[in-house]
């Protein structure tokens, strides 16, 4: 999506938002955030990733609030696809890392290859990884869209300011993302 919007390639760009939309695999928006929860835990959304570890929940946080600002900026809304599910899935990411409180989690089964899966509760694996990107997010739904984000507005306390590559450790969580959100929102 970025190269297309750089290289001014509509076409390139549409293939993004399609996967986005339809793709067969994780980075289908639906997939990646595959349940929304009701009743007395409306608010919250599952990610994929959720059971596996929240090293890998927290980088699709930062990668689909990335790509989401990216398609912002080209007048197409995808921070409120669905009622806001990324919203939501970021809440429930945040209250789970960064306020370390409990979140329900709902069965999930994939399949790999030739191996099927079901994961059947939140993985504790990497709780409480820290990533510069709580700050676009909250500037979106808060500053933007005048929508409370209170587990988000911890993250961005957490971060406040966002460092960059290898401030977040050695390893690819220190590198993924570039701690570019004190600078460009405000809280």
């Amino acid at each position: 999506m970025a190269i297309s919007i750089l290289a001014d390639q509509r076409k390139i760009y549409n293939e993004a938002v399609n996967y986005l939309q339809h793709g067969a695999g994780n980075g289908n928006i639906v997939k990646a955030i595959n349940y929304v929860f009701t009743g007395s835990d409306a608010g919250l959304a599952q990610l994929q990733e959720s059971g596996r570890d929240q090293g890998h929940a927290t980088l699709v946080i930062a990668l689909m609030g990335t790509i989401f600002e990216l398609a912002w900026h080209q007048g197409d809304d995808f921070y409120g696809f669905d009622n806001n599910r990324f919203l939501k899935a970021c809440e429930y990411t945040a209250k789970y890392n960064v306020a370390s409180l409990p979140v329900p989690f709902q069965s999930y089964t994939y399949f790999d290859c030739h191996t099927t899966t079901t994961l059947t509760q939140i993985s504790s694996d990497s709780r409480g990884t820290v990533r510069p990107m709580w700050a676009l997010v909250y500037n979106h739904y808060a500053k933007r869209k005048g929508l409370a984000a209170p587990y988000s507005k911890m993250g961005v306390q957490t971060t406040l300011p966002e460092g960059g590559g290898g401030d977040y450790g050695p390893n690819s969580g220190g590198f993924d993302t570039l701690g570019f959100g004190t600078l460009l929102y405000s809280l």
